[in-house]
């Protein structure tokens, strides 16, 4: 015979409180929408370094020791543009819960360089920003910089590869994904739990009292 008894607990909940719990991560996850594209790598920032100096010399360009930074005119600072191109495709699981999304980005990498300080003189070939084709001259002169300045780590090599090759990033493990994991893991739960609210619960059998022997008198 069956019965209802929705104040069963199921690991550690009451039984009926999955269903909320499951609800709960599916409109958190329905909330967040498609997934974007991946963060960059950690290891990006540290491979650009600290910030360069560079000033002009002759039809080039050479780097400013920080300490000298402040009296050398004109100088620029050596920044990186990003570019990011991103493919997101998905799987679709149930039609209740989001979809899971494969996430792949390709990061690319450039450099420019900007004027820096407030001492730069425009006019007079010192333009708050180098062309396109004083800034082709700057990944030589960044690359061994860095590669003088971190001998070990070869950082200036690292940063070559960037700006030739950028870097991909590929990921399962976005937020959307990681909630609506926790929604189908709860709907499992959530149906285990309504099957045991049915469930009658077994009363412990009391054992029989024991029925001590009768005493036997023995005649000699």
């Amino acid at each position: 015979m069956f019965t209802f008894n929705p104040r069963r607990t199921f690991l550690i909940l009451p039984a009926w409180c999955w269903a909320a719990v499951c609800l709960m991560f599916v409109v958190i996850a329905w909330s967040l929408g498609p997934a974007l594209a991946v963060d960059e790598p950690l290891f990006v920032s540290e491979a650009f370094g600290p910030t360069i100096y560079i000033t002009r010399d002759g039809d080039g360009f050479k780097v400013v020791p920080t300490t000298e930074v402040a009296s050398t005119v004109p100088v620029w600072a050596i920044g990186r543009n990003k570019s990011v191109q991103t493919f997101v495709s998905f799987t679709r699981v149930l039609p209740v819960v989001p979809d899971l999304y494969y996430q792949d980005s390709h990061f690319r990498y450039g450099l420019f360089a900007s004027a820096h300080g407030s001492h730069w003189e425009p006019g007079k070939g010192n333009p708050k920003y180098l062309s396109r084709r004083d800034s082709g001259k700057l990944q030589p002169i960044l690359v061994n910089e860095l590669n003088a300045r971190y001998k070990d780590q070869k950082r200036g090599d690292q940063l070559n590869e960037l700006l030739q090759n950028g870097v991909k990033q590929q990921s399962w493990l976005s937020r959307q994904n990681w909630l609506t994991g926790f929604a189908l893991f709860s709907m499992a739960i959530t149906v285990a739990a309504t099957i045991s609210m049915f469930v009658p619960v077994r009363k412990p059998q009391e054992s029989p009292e024991p029925v001590e022997a009768p005493e036997i008198a023995v005649v000699a």
